[in-house]
């Protein structure tokens, strides 16, 4: 395996809304990439000093052989082969130019077959040295993109953290260490910037709202000290909860409210009070707003409900809510990292047409799903909203299902170069800002005014008072108004083809009804208030201060047919007798042609050696123990070494690791699972240390390498079905000393790692 290589790839592959975009061009049709079936070319990077590598990646999903011709600066020809690749499953190769200079694709040859090379964007740029690049010798800290006192949510702070990296002294990123100090916080953590987090789930609740310091440090180069504010919602970051007073409608005003156990019960509960039936539904993550807010347009045109869905498997409801409908198409929002393999593959079974709309982050996604909303309807007018915030872009969901409008996101100070094309090259002409300038700073109006399009804000002192200013502007008199809570988004976005559906304002409340919501109701004389989600999200003093009589029963419209009774969902075979289950992938195969840089031997051989020894020191300790590899001379595919983990707690890649340079490394690292539903960082990092210690090397840590689809670069991960996943790397086998000392201690390294997975479970 190549560090180099990958930490180059992987880290550009995070930071593309950064620097330059690399060529990623679609082979297929538009149509085609928005479902995620084309295949690419991705160049790791576009700039390189001379004698560095940029690796390049075919990804497609059917074999091919690749051969690319380019054209050097000196005017010759210089044939690249891209090879299959052991790791990733797909065609790679690295390339080292050693001319200065451009570097243009003349031939692109797929099974010898001569393509159009303009159909692609592989060029490259080579610089003489790193000063040439950057201006500057190495090693030194790149910041560029860091904004100063930026808002951020805990959620977001690793992709804030990684915005600053480290150039080393041949014009490679390198690690940094980072300092976080801050509201009773001070902490130290190495920043790989290749997707590896350093804040994770089991220490976020100690960034509290404040302020805090991030001192960066590179070593040999100068520190870099930077500063964030740390908030519950960029919108408000100080909102508080509202005081009310009692409302007084007329006795002829029906009040409902449309629930479920939780959001994705009550985005059922929301489909079965909107349609009878559906040809299509819509299905976004339920934990994260954006792909979900701007589907709002798109499932209003499809007269698609719009469904939850998180983590591996589909809620039992939603399935039952896809087959009441009678559906036959689902169109999934966002990539694998948003909506999961596993529940698009549990969706193909069951006969439907998987339609996904995805681009590499939320900005391309919005951009994606506008594209198939210009489908219905032309339109010359946009929202935009803060990517961050939640909160103002609530009130504008119903508005953008009902008007076809596509909403689009940009960061506070800066429009996203894609976004800003898109615009551009649409026709847009009109563009509401939803949220005041501490969301949407005028800097990003002048951008927009000098592209020629009129600019309108719609803000308020907080979420609840910009929803009443939304209502009071888009719908004056409404017969119906839709309530949710202005404390998540789940509901209200789940709601807002709903709303559309009525011609319905959507209001937000908190525990009670704010002064200004409570006369703009009064005031509009509206006959139905449906409120939205359980009185956790929206409170029962609140329901009984709007409902004329409290036997106010709900009266969905149009009533829903007969629900079937939902059928069971299929669970993976338990553990046996309660025991934990590991399945073992001894990586690669056997024989010569997996020596891939091992010294005194081959790397297949050696993690299948390591394997037995792993196995009975696990089984000793009262663990299943699976293996990919029964025989040595086995050599699976990756989808079968990934498959394999069906119904098991963990599957363990075993593997040793190369530069695949000159240059000695040296540590053990571990390669989680990119989707959050099977990743676990906190038992990589106790596994790793295990490994580390145990040879008396470094632990060099914890990383995740993807795909430009958010999908894991590793194949035997990216197929992983057991309930977590990990790529290890016990050691650097063109290191002599390194590797030596690893096969001398086999079973050392086993027994650390058994004990350090025996004390995670809870074994003896």
């Amino acid at each position: 395996m190549f560090l180099k290589a990958k930490r180059i790839f992987a880290f550009l592959l995070l930071l593309t809304f950064m620097i330059t975009p690399f060529g990623n061009i679609s082979m297929a049709s538009r149509d085609e990439a928005v479902q995620g079936s084309a295949s690419k070319f991705v160049l790791s990077r576009k700039e390189v000093v001379k004698g560095n590598e940029i690796v390049l990646d075919y990804q497609s999903e059917e074999e091919a052989e690749a051969v690319l011709v380019y054209n050097t600066p000196s005017g010759n020809k210089k044939e690249v082969h891209l090879d299959y690749n052991e790791d990733s499953g797909m065609y790679s190769t690295a390339i080292t130019p050693d001319e200065a200079g451009e570097w243009t694709i003349d031939t692109v040859l797929l099974n010898g077959n001569n393509v159009s090379s303009s159909s692609y964007e592989l060029d490259f740029k080579v610089f003489e040295s790193v000063k040439d690049q950057y201006g500057k010798e190495g090693p030194f800290i790149y910041d560029d993109a860091f904004q100063d006192e930026p808002k951020v949510l805990v959620s977001d702070l690793n992709q804030l953290i990684s915005q600053v990296y480290g150039i080393d002294q041949q014009g490679n990123t390198t690690e940094l260490t980072v300092r976080i100090q801050g509201s009773g916080v001070d902490e130290v953590f190495n920043v790989y910037n290749d997707g590896s987090s350093v804040i994770t789930d089991e220490n976020s609740s100690k960034y509290q709202p404040g302020s805090y310091t991030l001192t960066y440090i590179i070593e040999g180069g100068s520190d870099v000290v930077k500063t964030l504010h740390i908030v519950s919602d960029v919108a408000d970051s100080n909102f508080v909860r509202l005081s009310g007073e009692e409302v007084s409608l007329s006795a002829n005003t029906e009040v409902a409210r449309v629930a479920g156990k939780n959001r994705y019960g009550t985005s059922v509960e929301i489909s079965k009070n909107t349609y009878n039936k559906a040809d299509s539904v819509v299905i976004a993550n339920g934990t994260k707003f954006a792909d979900a807010l701007a589907s709002s347009s798109l499932a209003r045109n499809l007269k698609a409900p719009l469904l939850y869905a998180a983590g591996s498997k589909l809620n039992p409801e939603v399935k039952a809510e896809i087959k009441r409908l009678g559906a036959k198409n689902v169109y999934i929002m966002g990539g694998f990292a948003a909506v999961s393999r596993e529940i698009e593959a549990e969706l193909s079974r069951e006969k439907l047409n998987i339609i996904r709309i995805f681009g590499g982050n939320r900005f391309e996604t919005s951009i994606e799903i506008a594209k198939q909303v210009k489908k219905f309807k032309s339109q010359n007018k946009a929202i935009l909203t803060n990517r961050d915030s939640f909160a103002d872009a609530l009130s504008a969901g119903a508005y953008s299902a009902q008007n076809s409008i596509p909403m689009f996101y940009t960061t506070k100070n800066k429009l996203e170069a894609k976004t800003k094309k898109y615009i551009k090259d649409s026709g847009v002409k009109e563009i509401l800002v939803v949220g005041g300038a501490a969301v949407v700073s005028n800097n990003v109006v002048k951008e927009l005014t000098s592209m020629g399009v009129n600019v309108k804000r719609i803000e308020g002192s907080n979420r609840y008072d910009t929803s009443i200013k939304f209502a009071q502007t888009y719908y004056n008199n409404p017969s119906t108004v839709v309530m949710a809570s202005g404390m998540d988004f789940a509901d209200a976005l789940a709601g807002g083809v709903f709303a559309a559906s009525k011609n319905a304002s959507m209001v937000l409340a908190s525990e009670k009804l704010s002064s200004a919501a409570n006369r703009y109701v009064t005031a509009s004389g509206v006959s139905s208030i449906y409120i939205l989600g359980g009185e956790k999200a929206v409170s029962g003093s609140i329901f009984s201060a709007l409902s004329s009589s409290e036997t106010t029963t709900p009266q969905p419209a149009p009533a829903p047919v007969p629900q079937p009774k939902p059928q069971p969902t299929p669970k993976p075979n338990p553990s046996t007798e309660g025991k934990i289950k590991i399945m073992l992938d001894p990586g690669h195969g056997a024989g010569s042609k997996h020596n891939r840089g091992f010294i005194g031997g081959n790397e297949g051989d050696s993690n299948w050696a390591y394997h037995l020894i792993l196995k009975e020191e696990l089984e000793r300790r009262g663990f299943i123990v699976g293996t990919t590899r029964p025989r040595k001379t086995d050599d699976p595919s990756l989808a079968a070494r990934g498959q394999a983990g069906r119904g098991y707690d963990l599957l363990l890649s075993l593997h040793t690791n190369a530069t695949g340079t000159k240059n000695l490394a040296s540590g053990a690292e571990i390669y989680d699972d990119v989707n959050p539903s099977y990743s676990n960082k906190t038992l990589a990092l106790k596994l790793g240390n295990a490994i580390a210690r145990s040879q008396g090397i470094r632990m060099r840590g914890v990383f995740y390498r993807k795909l430009d689809n958010s999908t894991n670069w590793y194949g035997v991960l990216r197929n992983n079905e057991a309930k977590n996943g990990f790529l290890v790397e016990h050691c650097f086998h063109d290191n002599p000393t390194e590797i030596r000392n690893y096969v001398r201690n086999y079973r050392k390294v086993a027994v650390a790692s058994a004990n350090a997975l025996a004390e995670y479970y809870g074994m003896k």
